[in-house]
């Protein structure tokens, strides 16, 4: 079987998901009481291949340079900080805007 290239993977999977989102379900009724509906397992499921061919194609195409690699290779940084300490400067940085932090990795899961 000739698997396609990840972003035809990717095409394939996105409209599955519109075609399965906009599917008509009737409230209440279940395949199994214990269990979520098929539509929202399939969703789930689309969902996490969706990140996944995401995440292996953002790996895939970050190339890193092995002198830059063997330069950062024994960089440590060395300060008398507690771990607590150390979150609580990281989280002012965050809080005034010198560090920017993006949208956490399991929300951009959720959509």
């Amino acid at each position: 079987m000739d698997v396609l290239p990840k972003n035809e993977q990717l095409e394939r999977l996105i409209w599955m998901q519109k075609q399965i989102n906009q599917i008509q379900s009737k409230p209440g009724i279940t395949y199994s009481p214990l269990h979520y509906s098929l539509q929202q397992q399939l969703q789930h499921w689309i969902a996490e291949e969706i990140y996944y061919l995401k995440e292996t194609a953002r790996f895939s195409n970050s190339k890193v340079n092995a002198d830059e690699i063997f330069r950062w290779k024994d960089f440590n940084v060395i300060t008398k900080f507690s771990v607590a300490q150390l979150g609580h400067v990281i989280k002012l940085l965050a809080d005034t805007g010198i560090f920017i932090n993006s949208t956490p990795y399991w929300q951009d899961r959720l959509r």
